[in-house]
């Protein structure tokens, strides 16, 4: 993570987002490089954030230490929303980028009385939370009831980067739901039809993106 100051049309997109900036104290721009963990669960978390640019995926950890995919978050979401509201001074959820994600950083232990009396801010805030457990929610129905080349598809669409599909694997099996053996048998059917082509390293091609999202259902879809 950079920790940079923030610039003035970085400041106008928090307070067009409705963060409280005037009232705020140490506003930073945080930047992240693809992969990079901008929160884990379990973690201290310092800073309360609003995701400026860029894209990022939550998981949940299971006892069992599997990761099960929550939802994606994008430009003009909040991370630490939860925990701001629960009182708590770790992370809930792991979060981590896509792309190079850049976002308005509040730090915490000194601006969470602020921003828990701000009732504009509170309304946006609990606006987000619904808009999260939404797709929370649908995305752990898509787990049970949508058949894997379906959830693979939608994945690989959600998180490819100029047309490569490059994510761990193991760590993809467990997001969505299934065993790193079913996840190498679906991938080699997806290429076998031409909608994908093996690379090397575990890097996948994207060779038919219509179709790969087709076959997706917009499951997992930023919206």
């Amino acid at each position: 993570m950079k920790q940079l100051p923030i610039s003035e049309e970085q400041r106008r997109m928090a307070a067009a987002a409705g963060l409280p900036v005037d009232a705020l104290s140490g506003l930073f721009a945080l930047h992240f490089a693809p992969g990079e963990s901008i929160c884990t669960a379990g973690q201290p978390l310092a800073f309360f954030m609003l995701v400026l640019s860029g894209r990022a995926k939550a998981s949940v950890l299971a006892e069992n230490g599997r990761e099960l995919l929550l939802c994606f978050s994008q430009a003009g979401d909040l991370i630490g929303d939860l925990e701001l509201m629960l009182g708590t001074a770790t992370a809930e959820t792991s979060i981590r980028a896509i792309t190079d994600v850049v976002c308005a950083g509040v730090p915490l232990a000194r601006n969470r009385e602020t921003l828990r009396t701000d009732t504009a801010f509170l309304n946006h805030a609990g606006a987000a939370l619904a808009g999260k457990l939404r797709n929370s929610t649908e995305n752990c129905s898509h787990i049970i009831l949508y058949p894997l080349e379906t959830r693979l598809c939608a994945y690989i669409a959600a998180t490819a980067r100029g047309g490569m599909f490059a994510e761990p694997l193991t760590e993809t099996a467990d997001l969505i739901g299934t065993s790193y053996r079913h996840l190498l048998r679906a991938l080699e059917r997806l290429a076998s039809e031409g909608l994908i082509a093996h690379t090397g390293r575990g890097r996948y091609r994207i060779l038919n993106a219509p179709a790969l999202h087709a076959r997706g259902k917009g499951l997992y879809a930023l919206v």
